[in-house]
């Protein structure tokens, strides 16, 4: 039996229920054209973290200044991110390049 809830699928498998993460879509990161695994930190304020590489997108959420990150890959001078600190811990997104850097933290 699968259960489908916010974006996180839930399969009981032997009366265990198990959290399984959603597939990537056309916007994570297949949609990349480079690859990287750099870690980082945001430099903003409230930075974006959006649905896909665009300014257009949705917002999934702001992060703030000095989370914890992982850049996957990218596309253009956009960075699809894996969050490793902070309110959206866990959760991946994008996020344009100038509001990165990567390296040791502030």
């Amino acid at each position: 039996m699968a259960v489908a809830s916010a974006g996180v699928s839930l399969l009981a498998v032997t009366g265990t229920m198990i959290a399984t993460a959603p597939s990537a879509s056309a916007t994570g990161r297949s949609a990349c054209t480079t690859s990287y695994g750099l870690l980082g930190y945001t430099t903003g304020k409230s930075v974006n973290l959006r649905t896909s590489p665009t300014s257009n997108s949705t917002s999934k959420g702001l992060l703030k200044k000095g989370t914890g990150l992982e850049a996957v890959c990218g596309k253009g001078k956009w960075i699809y991110v894996y969050i490793r600190s902070g309110a959206h811990k866990h959760t991946y997104g994008w996020v344009y390049e100038s509001y990165l850097r990567f390296g040791a933290s502030a």
